[in-house]
């Protein structure tokens, strides 16, 4: 057996019951990576002293992530967050890649990211997403400087390593379509499927069947009907 064993290894094969069996009882996951904190302080003072020495078109992104002392790559095992900053009068050249990433704007206002050629404003508090594969750059023709979060699913693309990407023809992107277009979209998308549907089997104060009706019976829909339909749309899509 132990000759079997050896012969096994020297042609990188490996017999299954040599390893402790731990399936026979009660087992959980053990964590890779312990809790960590990043002080606001320590990024913002890294953000100040990057802009000083690197522009965004040298260094193709102003990007301080935040690194866990624990793991090779990224924030958490599948997840990479950082701060990044543009500041007035600067872009950050456009790109698309394979991971998919949210911004969540902490300061400033009167800049924008461009995806697929819409641009969406930036201002404190906002929210934004970007699609996998989807074009995008970041420009501030604002009077203060722009910084958010950005969070992306980095490591695991890696770990599959499926990590597609490529630069743009030109350094920015031509805006093509106007501000709010993927919200009108995504409305006249969720009609034409027929969620609006669910509307005739709702109560009367649902937000859905009661916001933004007019004298004539037609309705334009406030936001929080277009989130809820929106939600309608999405598990509709998911079933299907």
């Amino acid at each position: 057996m132990k000759s079997s064993i050896k012969n096994s290894k020297e042609n990188h094969l490996i017999g299954y019951w040599t390893i402790p069996n731990t399936s026979t009882g009660f087992r959980e996951p053990e964590p890779g990576f312990r809790p960590f904190l990043w002080k606001w302080k320590n990024i913002r003072g890294a953000l100040d002293q990057a802009a000083q020495h690197i522009r965004p078109e040298e260094a193709f992104r102003r990007f301080i992530g935040y690194q866990h002392p624990d793991l090779k790559l990224g924030t958490a095992h599948t997840l990479l967050m950082g701060a990044q900053m543009v500041r007035p009068g600067e872009f950050a050249p456009a790109h698309r890649h394979i991971m998919e990433a949210i911004r969540f704007v902490v300061e400033g206002h009167g800049a924008a990211t461009i995806v697929e050629g819409e641009p969406l404003p930036m201002e404190e508090g906002d929210l934004i997403t970007t699609p996998n594969w989807s074009w995008h750059d970041h420009i501030n023709a604002g009077d203060q400087p722009i910084v958010w979060l950005d969070g992306a699913n980095g490591p695991m693309i890696h770990y599959y390593q499926v990590g597609f990407a490529n630069p743009y023809h030109q350094p920015q992107q031509t805006v093509t379509k106007p501000v709010g277009w993927s919200q009108q979209y995504l409305w006249h998308l969720a009609a034409a499927h027929r969620v609006s549907v669910v509307s005739h089997e709702l109560p009367p104060d649902h937000p859905i069947a009661t916001h933004g009706k007019k004298p004539n019976g037609h309705s334009k829909p406030s936001p929080k009907a277009r989130a809820t339909l929106l939600i309608a749309f999405c598990c509709a899509m998911w079933i299907h």
